[in-house]
């Protein structure tokens, strides 16, 4: 991937964009789900999880193609008899295997399956001296670069250098 970089020189700079150049050093990617990786997709606010508790369909997802088990906002989702579970960046192994745990002080040996039916969306606010302001969404976290150029870019001569990243709960 090549970009022309324009700067206060008059011919342009010819920059190679590297994902090492792209991303923060120590940025972990974040793992986009599907079949090959869903073991490693961690769960986020708004996912909507499919929950089968074999032979005890009262309190498995309807067949019916609902999904009850909506993980809210905070990062929880309620089970009948075992209450709330934290959910919020674990992994399905990970809340299959706490299902299963405490589900064995009311049942006798529970086997659980989850599967991810729908992921939640990313919401970027992308504001200052860009193309075209405003809320954009992704299926995953966008990287800075991708961020901008869903904004169309930088408008005419503004400032490449002074780019302000601000995550919820950060200040």
């Amino acid at each position: 991937l090549v970009s022309a970089s324009v700067q206060a020189k008059e011919s342009p700079e010819i920059v190679e964009l590297t994902p090492k150049k792209i991303s923060a050093e120590n940025s972990v990617p974040e793992v986009f789900y599907n079949e090959k990786n869903k073991d490693l997709y961690q769960l986020r606010g708004g996912d909507e999880l499919v929950i089968r508790v074999y032979g005890y369909p009262e309190i498995s997802s309807p067949d019916n193609g609902t999904t009850p088990y909506v993980i809210r906002l905070d990062g929880k989702f309620y089970m009948p008899l075992i209450g709330e579970i934290d959910a919020l960046n674990r992994t399905v192994p990970d809340i299959c295997q706490e299902i299963e745990t405490r589900y064995k002080k009311y049942l006798r040996n529970p086997k659980v399956d989850i599967n991810v039916m729908k992921i939640s969306k990313i919401h970027v606010c992308v504001l200052g001296q860009v193309e075209k302001q405003g809320f954009y969404e992704f299926e995953r976290a966008p990287r800075l670069l991708e961020a901008i150029s869903s904004a169309w870019g930088f408008v005419g001569k503004s400032s490449k250098k002074n780019v302000f990243v601000i995550r919820a709960g950060e200040q």
